[in-house]
């Protein structure tokens, strides 16, 4: 049975029989994908408590026939978020069915996995949360082919995001928002620049 192993995230969980549970994973190498860990759920399992979510892990997989099996994992770094923050948790788990819901199976996206690595040692450092989630936002709709324009086509005194056109515009709808000029300028940085560096400013 051939095996291949990538780093990789567990994004949702599933269970399945008495003690199985289909797990979908954003890995490095192959994108989003769905696996099989057999007796995961036993006490006694190997498996047990290295496949949850917020655990960065080298995975190994073998070819199955209609899902593939999780052999093993090797936990690299458990992301340390305070169980009494539970608005940090669930960011975490947002950013996670985000990714779940708009990310295509079996398609690489290397710079989404790394993003997800980024903002979580980001709320790992307690950072922001607001911050945080605006960086997520952005980078992820710049990374899935749909980044906003944030051009000013036109001087204005007032500026509004457009959440059906996906740009800024100088008139007020149902689907838009105020929008501050700093803001604008800001949100541009975010697009251009990693998270250490727009912590800095």
């Amino acid at each position: 049975m051939p095996t291949y192993h990538t780093d990789g995230y567990v994004i949702k969980r599933h269970n399945l029989a008495e003690a199985d549970r289909i797990l979908t994973l954003i890995t490095y190498s192959y994108g989003k994908i769905s696996a099989v860990a057999r007796s995961v759920r036993k006490i006694k399992s190997k498996l047990a408590g290295n496949l949850e979510p917020f655990i960065y892990s080298e995975i190994h997989l073998a070819k199955g026939k209609n899902l593939d099996i999780i052999t093993s994992v090797k936990p690299k770094h458990l992301f340390k978020f305070s169980q009494e923050n539970l608005k940090l948790i669930a960011t975490a788990y947002l950013f996670m069915e985000m990714i779940d819901k708009l990310l295509p199976s079996h398609q690489p996206n290397v710079k989404i996995f790394d993003l997800l690595t980024e903002v979580f040692y980001a709320l790992e450092k307690g950072f922001n949360m607001g911050l945080v989630k605006q960086y997520f936002y952005l980078k992820m709709l710049k990374f899935i082919g749909h980044q906003p324009d944030l051009q000013i086509k036109k001087q204005s005194k007032a500026y509004y995001f457009s959440l059906k056109e996906g740009n800024l515009t100088n008139t007020r709808d149902d689907l838009s928002f105020a929008v501050d000029k700093d803001i604008i300028k800001f949100w541009r940085l975010i697009l251009v620049m990693d998270f250490n560096q727009i912590a800095k400013i």
